[in-house]
């Protein structure tokens, strides 16, 4: 059984022979990592090594990016979700341009003071780029070491970051901190997983409190329910010729930034009826009922709401001017930031050929 002072060194020996080639655990530049922190987000290490390499072509230094424009960020950023990341990513790159000169700061305090970063970011990039002594404490981490050490803390209560980040910071070899914390979550990743765990190959296994008392599965504990509010979407699709026309959504509501079409949120079941109502006023014209044609139904589910997204089609042609839209040929909208379902719904319609059927 290792002890809490050589743990860390098992980890680290073991994560030598782990054949995880990511772009960004090859650099020290803060910057790289820091961007593929916020991309893995809520996002799986195979989409998200799609997006980095992407990005970081687009925006190579903290200057590109805080210069960039925000319909191209959102597009670029389109199919990764969660568009708060990328928002708190371009403020966060003017804040080192005004405040740091340009350079990344190298303090972990200054770090975590960027908008969009929080303790685990902060150690992650402290640790990776500058061998900083700060545990990263990620869903893995919480999970190894709760097992490991048999932690009944649920770790989604309002003491289990400082619980497990005490523990964390016991056993990290501070002269290797960032082989460490990159270990840590290597190992959580994919050796002891959620549902799977490898135990039987585990290097760990002799001093696992969870596997000695038959607990792996138990283990952590989560005492949260988090509440799903479903909300329905009825959008108007009005195409003209080759283009459609979109709306950006503004204020601080879901999707904010990106483009959609034409928008009334309504209780379930809204007839044709009060939606030719709904829809009129929105664009102040008439639309008669007998002008919609309803189309196909989507879902999209995000961390506390699962939105059913209605499309209706116009079927007559109008000429629209709204100051919060304009058109936008079909053929470009895969630059053009939008939600996955509406997304979705654009791409079902362009790589079927199908439109008639759709509407």
């Amino acid at each position: 059984m290792p002890s809490n002072s050589s743990l860390s060194q098992v980890l680290i020996e073991w994560d030598r022979h782990v054949d995880r080639d990511m772009p960004w655990t090859k650099t020290k530049d803060p910057y790289a990592i820091w961007l593929s922190e916020i991309i893995l987000q809520q996002t799986r290490v195979e989409t998200g090594r799609k997006y980095y390499l992407k990005l970081i072509e687009l925006y190579p230094n903290v200057r590109s990016l805080a210069e960039a424009d925000d319909d191209e960020l959102m597009g670029a950023w389109k199919g990764l979700g969660y568009y708060n990341r990328a928002r708190n990513l371009k403020f966060a790159a003017q804040t080192i341009m005004a405040e740091f000169g340009g350079h990344f700061p190298t303090a972990y305090d200054d770090i975590l003071s960027l908008k969009g970063i929080g303790p685990y970011t902060a150690a992650a990039i402290a640790s990776f780029a500058y061998g900083l002594p700060y545990p990263v404490v990620d869903g893995n981490v919480f999970r190894v070491l709760s097992r490991y050490f048999g932690m009944s803390e649920p770790i989604d209560s309002g003491h289990a970051r400082t619980i497990y980040g005490a523990m964390a910071a016991q056993i990290m070899d501070p002269i290797q901190a960032g082989e460490h914390n990159q270990a840590m979550m290597n190992f959580g990743a994919l050796i002891c997983k959620p549902r799977a765990p490898l135990c039987d190959t585990c290097p760990l296994q002799g001093g696992c409190a969870a596997f000695r008392n038959d607990q792996v599965l138990d283990l952590p504990i989560k005492i949260k329910k988090i509440k799903i509010s479903i909300r329905h979407f009825y959008y108007l699709i009005v195409i003209r010729d080759d283009q459609v026309f979109l709306q950006k959504r503004t204020g601080q509501d879901v999707w904010r930034g990106l483009y959609e079409p034409i928008l009334v949120e309504a209780k379930a079941g809204t007839s044709k009826q009060e939606l030719s109502i709904q829809f009129s006023k929105r664009l102040g014209l008439l639309i008669n009922p007998a002008d919609l044609s309803s189309s196909i139904q989507l879902k999209q589910q995000l961390s506390h709401q699962l939105i059913h997204a209605h499309f209706y089609r116009l079927g007559t042609t109008v000429d629209l001017v709204d100051d919060s839209g304009g058109w936008k040929r079909l053929d470009e909208l895969d630059a053009v930031g939008m939600p996955r379902v509406v997304d979705g719904y654009f791409k079902d319609l362009l790589t079927t050929g199908q439109q008639s059927l759709l509407f």
